[in-house]
């Protein structure tokens, strides 16, 4: 019987079990190999800081000797612990692509399992150009603004048309302990009154802010845009269902029918990227070269990421219980990838982010 170890990264989160989930998901695929034993070896790295992730991965080499190691660790936490990652054993890093990779300063020993939301929102910027107006705006807490989701809806609102422009607004930094308060951003939004709003929040955050936005009438005159973990209950009365613009990435081509699939919803990410990554290693044990699940075709080269991704536009209707969403599919929209000149240089920048990945607070 051949024996394989596989170091498993794992952040905490207050938010979601992204770490339980995840994990629960690589096993899933590789409980049953035959011939060979696998032995799962978790390090908790927190909230993705450097030194954290530094110290679990020199554990996991060092002490334990592992084959494999995979995880979920933001791209830009694996971005500053490069040089600790380059060798020969084989990382499948995960995340939801809260951060722009860039290929430069990741190993070439580092596959990327992700849903890609910076490719995601450059898809959502270009269709509210081209669908909705030039003028849009911005806004969110402090944690969530502090990914690269400005600079991509920055970046495909230009590719739609060169006269767009956008402003923003962050909510205050709240008293510890306490959550960010959304009626200081809708204050700009009233003033601005853009063509359409991309809103940054996630959690009980996004509560407070769908029931300010209602309430003050302005569902009824903005479209309001999101990443999927906008898609929170709220408590506030609608003559009509609440719509919300988000979108989807997937390499197959997408039907309305795909709309009531577990695999569409927000939260089963974290299950089905394990899934993924499960498979991949259980590929790379049986010497396969390419898989393919749910989302069709996995590509996890970092030096093509983005290629053969197609990314749908949702529409999402409900009056306050998100577990009664109905999600239409609008239509699918023009995307980037990771090779896009002005992407690449939009990312020689400087620029300030979080370490930890979306969600993992």
């Amino acid at each position: 019987m051949k024996e394989v170890s596989v170091g498993v990264l794992l952040p905490s989160s207050s938010i979601y079990p992204i770490g339980k989930q995840f994990e629960k998901g690589i096993k899933s695929e590789l409980a049953d190999l035959e011939g060979i034993e696998v032995e799962f070896i978790p390090e908790f790295i927190g909230q993705g800081e450097v030194k954290q992730l530094e110290n679990a991965i020199e554990k996991l080499k060092s002490y334990h000797s592992v084959d494999i190691i995979t995880g979920w660790v933001s791209n830009k936490g694996l971005m500053e612990v490069s040089e600790k990652v380059k060798g020969n054993t084989p990382y499948y890093i995960n995340n939801l692509g809260e951060h722009t990779p860039d290929p430069a300063k990741i190993p070439n020993n580092v596959r990327l399992n992700s849903i890609h939301l910076w490719q995601q929102l450059w898809s959502l910027g270009y269709w509210a150009v081209k669908d909705l107006g030039k003028k849009g705006m911005i806004v969110g807490a402090l944690y969530d603004m502090g990914y690269s989701f400005n600079m991509m809806l920055d970046q495909g609102m230009l590719a739609a048309d060169k006269e767009s422009q956008w402003s923003f607004a962050v909510c205050p930094m709240p008293e510890q302990g306490q959550l960010s308060d959304p009626g200081k951003v809708l204050d700009h939004v009233e003033r601005e009154q853009p063509e359409f709003l991309f809103a940054a929040f996630c959690g009980e955050e996004s509560t407070l802010f769908l029931d300010e936005f209602i309430k003050r009438g302005l569902h009824k005159t903005i479209p309001l845009l999101g990443t999927p973990y906008l898609l929170e209950s709220f408590s506030q009365k609608v003559d009509e269902p609440l719509k919300i613009y988000t979108t989807h990435l997937s390499s197959l081509e997408l039907s309305e029918s795909d709309m009531d699939q577990e695999w569409i919803k927000p939260y089963d990410v974290f299950h089905q990227l394990g899934r993924e990554t499960g498979l991949c290693i259980k590929s790379q044990l049986n010497g396969s070269k390419s898989v393919s699940d749910k989302r069709g075709l996995l590509n996890m080269s970092v030096e093509s990421l983005g290629e053969g991704n197609r990314v749908y536009i949702i529409e999402n209707s409900y009056s306050g219980d998100k577990e009664s969403i109905e999600r239409k599919l609008l239509k699918e929209v023009k995307t980037t990838t990771i090779q896009d000149k002005d992407l690449q240089q939009a990312l020689t920048l400087k620029s300030a982010a979080w370490l930890n990945p979306y969600l993992g607070i």
